[in-house]
């Protein structure tokens, strides 16, 4: 199964030491950038099972803008689905 987390699941899973239930339940969990870069800001380290995929195209320059932005999840969402895309191929 493929996982795309967004930043308020992993964070808050982070800020109560339960990250681990997200890597038991799926393995390996899929981010953008932008959840990336939003997760640095509150957390020195991010759990191995992440991995950050780019988009094939980033829909807005996410400079300043919060994970909850338009453009933050247009980029989750183009990750998406690009990611479904691959599968159909």
């Amino acid at each position: 199964m493929i996982v795309v987390s967004d930043t308020s699941a992993i964070s808050n899973l982070l800020a109560i030491g339960l990250e681990g239930i997200l890597h038991d339940l799926f393995g390996e969990v899929l981010i953008p950038p932008a959840v990336e870069l939003e997760l640095m800001r509150w957390h020195s380290e991010l759990p191995t099972f992440l991995s950050v995929v780019v988009p094939v195209t980033p829909i807005l320059n996410l400079q300043g803008q919060g994970p909850d932005s338009i453009a933050a999840r247009a980029n989750g969402l183009g990750l998406t689905t690009r990611l479904n895309q691959g599968l159909k191929a």
